[in-house]
């Protein structure tokens, strides 16, 4: 399994430590859903596209 010296030390065994910084945007995402705040099927295609394979 590749690894990356970057992220590696966010995993300890199975279970992945989410930085302060992760855990305020999680917060605020939960926040916006609950505000109605949904994004439209396009906005969600949209999203998906810029991390699509060529």
């Amino acid at each position: 399994m590749p690894t990356d010296p970057e992220t590696d030390g966010e995993f300890r065994g199975d279970e992945y430590i989410a930085t302060p910084e992760e855990l305020q945007i999680i917060d605020s995402a939960i926040a916006s859903m609950e505000a109605g705040e949904i994004a439209s099927a396009a906005e969600i295609e949209a999203a998906f596209a810029k991390f699509r394979q060529p």
